[in-house]
């Protein structure tokens, strides 16, 4: 029953942060016009955002950055490595890093399922809407509230990298071995 808690906790904040999340389907280069890639940036935000809300996985998951995944794929090792870890991802047939990150993720779109398609559409395009700042040709964060997300350009496309505020949820969550949490603080 405690993993199942567990597991349910952090279903519904990756769900929230995954509200955040977003990429990009148009393919604007780094190299073209600051203009051109705000405007790429912010509907890739609107449409990530949305495809949290409404649990549209496969767009989700084709625009999320690559060390997102890969922080799941850690969290993922390191509950295997970990009793009530390896407990909770067996109870739930989570055999691959992929299973668990397509569940946490539909797990945490259904906190939406009360909302409206306008109420959705709504905070999609109030996440969009941040305040936009370019680190770089290639690297942008946004602004929204209390939340900063860091948009990244990688294969051709904008993508939200949610790895500095999952890496804080996850460390705090789970009891991981001295080795994993290094591993995952490095990332």
């Amino acid at each position: 029953m405690k993993s199942y808690l567990r597991l349910m906790a952090l279903f519904a904040c990756f769900g929230f942060a995954g509200l955040a999340a977003s990429a990009q389907e148009t393919s604007t280069s780094p190299a073209s016009s600051r203009q051109e890639s705000e405007t790429a940036i912010r509907v890739a935000v609107y449409e990530s955002a949305l495809a949290s809300a409404t649990g549209n996985l496969p767009l989700y998951r084709k625009h999320v950055a690559r060390r997102t995944l890969e922080l799941t794929r850690l969290v993922f090792e390191g509950l295997r490595e970990i009793p009530d870890g390896k407990e909770m991802l067996a109870e739930n047939k989570f055999d691959t890093a992929d299973k668990f990150f397509d569940a946490m993720f539909v797990q945490g779109a259904s906190q939406y399922a009360k909302f409206s398609r306008a109420e959705l559409e709504e905070r999609a395009r109030a996440q969009s809407s941040g305040s936009l700042t370019f680190l770089n040709d290639g690297e942008a964060v946004l602004q929204v509230g209390g939340s900063t997300l860091r948009i990244v350009y990688e294969d051709k496309d904008w993508k939200v990298d949610e790895t500095e505020s999952s890496k804080e949820l996850f460390l705090k969550t789970f009891p991981f071995t001295a080795e994993t949490r290094a591993k995952i603080q490095k990332l």
